[in-house]
Formats: structure tokens, C-alpha cells, sequence
């Protein structure tokens, strides 16, 4: 059986107070998911946000490396400077990278780790770092 999920990363602000699409057009590259505090989740559905959310995802081949994954997700995203000046304009209540990792179905499950520069973008960022083994 194989897994439906794919190899991906993500960066998202949630909380803020300015339109979704501000914080897209900011970072410079199309959201994944955008979504607005107190408007629909989904039309015809009763479930409003709670937050605002800006998310971008990236990709990867099955074989990719675990370490470069954050700094391919922080470049696509038009690296570090970029972001913090996004993060400093609009004052999210946080942000967050996650990883999903799909390794339930997988043959082989490589262990990975993460670059000290790569630790030090997320500081710099004020970014948790999630991981989701799917």
C-alpha cells in the first residue's frame, strides 16, 4: 500500500490583521492556502477562521534529502531577509514550518537532521518547526 500523502514543506503565518492576499502578494509567490478571521472556511459551510492564515507548501521527490528541505522551502519562499520583513510588517501571533514526511508505507525510512545555519534561519525567522510522520 502506498501512502497518498507526498514529500512537502510548509510556511505559515497565522494571526494577523491584514488581507490574505496582502501577506501573498508580500512574500512574492502564490499560497497554498489563504484564508480570512471570521469568513467561511469553505463556502456553504457555517465554520468561520479564527485566524488569519497564509500558507505556502513545496514539494519533494521521495528521495530528497530531509536537511535541505527548510532551506528549499525558505528559498521558494524568497528567503530569510524577505520573510522577516514580512513577519515585521504584518505581526503574526506565529509562524510556523512543518515537514510532512511520509514514511508509513515507505521501504526505507531515512533518518535525517537539520544544519545549524538552517536552525539559525528559523530563529532568525521566529518559526516552530513541526514535523508530521504520515
Amino acid at each position: 500500500m502506498k501512502s497518498s500523502y507526498k514529500k512537502s514543506a510548509s510556511l505559515t503565518f497565522r494571526g494577523f490583521t491584514v488581507a490574505p492576499e496582502v501577506v501573498q502578494s508580500m512574500v512574492g509567490i502564490d499560497a497554498k492556502l489563504l484564508g480570512e478571521k471570521g469568513l467561511p472556511m469553505r463556502s456553504n459551510r457555517s465554520n468561520v477562521w479564527r485566524r488569519s492564515v497564509a500558507q505556502f507548501e513545496i514539494e519533494f521527490a521521495d528521495d530528497f534529502p530531509i536537511d535541505g528541505m527548510v532551506p528549499a522551502l525558505l528559498n521558494h519562499a524568497t528567503g530569510v531577509e524577505n520573510l522577516c520583513a514580512v513577519r515585521d510588517r504584518i505581526s503574526p501571533e506565529f509562524i510556523e514550518v512543518n515537514l510532512v514526511l511520509p514514511i508509513k508505507f515507505s521501504e526505507s525510512q531515512d533518518d535525517g537532521f537539520l544544519e545549524i545555519e538552517t536552525l539559525g534561519d528559523l530563529y532568525e525567522l521566529r518559526a516552530t518547526l513541526g514535523f508530521s510522520f504520515v
